[in-house]
């Protein structure tokens, strides 16, 4: 897969982490730093939107068009991934006319159109097909999920060294991620999931389909809800991120990764994983919800 956006890609490193909760129960606690591969197009946005590209080079689309909300990693990344290429870029933005957050703002001086729609027209997948199909224009679901986005996870977890691990952990928003690390040549055989507050039913079915068709794997999707529902969260997590990167230089966003290292800690302090296990996290990437906090709250 080559592309522009390669230029300044990084190796992901693994950054092993120290604690006394881990040392009680002799976890061997490693993460997945891919959040670091790239200055702009953090984490996994890279390995799923560089496969939607290259099928747009292929196909001589004349542009791409995606959707996300005000502060979407995703649309942030695809607007300069866009704008690398030099693709028209336009995003379906669900928020009420002209709220341009810093993220949209970055995506407008990369160039591109976006439109604010309400709830009911965001969530009408058809509608958006069929005007990319018009105007001969590449249509990117949510998030960059579908099946060309899990093989561009799955390439990628099979072209890396990774360390072994009886669990790996990662957050779960479209499930891309998640079902692409499933679907890899890795040995992985107890795969994680963290539910970032997201009240979605097809959660039930993406599991049911992904102990189907990799059997030989266990497959576990936890939720927290004291961390409340999707892009709300309490202050004690405020406290937690910073606590983290004072302890281990680890910037987490406040939407996705805080919530999953929030919920392994606790889980690890309840004795969840057998003593010994080797553990280790996926570092997603993407920080743009961290531009909705109140400034001066996160000391990174």
């Amino acid at each position: 897969m080559i592309s522009p956006l390669n230029r300044h890609l990084n190796k992901p490193h693994i950054q092993s982490l120290e604690d006394p909760v881990f040392k009680f129960f002799s976890l061997e606690v490693k993460v997945l730093r891919i959040d670091t591969m790239h200055p702009i197009i953090s984490g996994n946005k890279w390995m799923k939107l560089l496969p939607w590209l290259e099928l747009a080079k292929q196909g001589f689309y004349k542009g791409l068009i995606t959707k996300g909300g005000p502060w979407s990693n995703h649309v942030h990344a695809a607007a300069f991934s866009a704008f690398t290429e030099n693709l028209p870029f336009t995003a379906i933005i669900k928020a009420k006319e002209n709220f341009v957050t810093p993220t949209l703002q970055d995506a407008l001086n990369w160039g591109a159109n976006l439109q604010f729609v309400d709830q009911e027209k965001y969530n009408d997948e058809v509608l958006w097909a069929n005007m990319a199909i018009a105007t001969k224009q590449l249509y990117i679901p949510m998030g960059g999920e579908g099946p060309v986005a899990i093989k561009g996870v799955s390439f990628f977890f099979d072209s890396i060294e990774l360390p072994t691990a009886d669990y790996v952990i990662c957050p779960v928003g479209t499930g891309t991620t998640f079902k692409g690390i499933a679907a890899s040549n890795t040995s992985y055989k107890n795969l994680i999931g963290i539910n970032p507050g997201i009240n979605d039913p097809s959660y039930t079915a993406m599991l049911d389909d992904l102990k189907t068709n990799f059997s030989a794997k266990n497959f576990t999707l936890l939720n927290d809800r004291s961390l409340k529902k999707f892009g709300k969260w309490p202050a004690s997590l405020i406290d937690q991120m910073n606590n983290w990167y004072e302890k281990w230089q680890l910037p987490t966003d406040i939407i996705y990764t805080a919530k999953m290292f929030s919920i392994f800690i606790k889980a690890a302090a309840a004795g969840d994983f057998k003593p010994g296990s080797s553990i280790l996290l996926i570092h997603t990437g993407g920080l743009q919800g961290n531009r909705s906090v109140e400034k001066g709250l996160l000391h990174f």
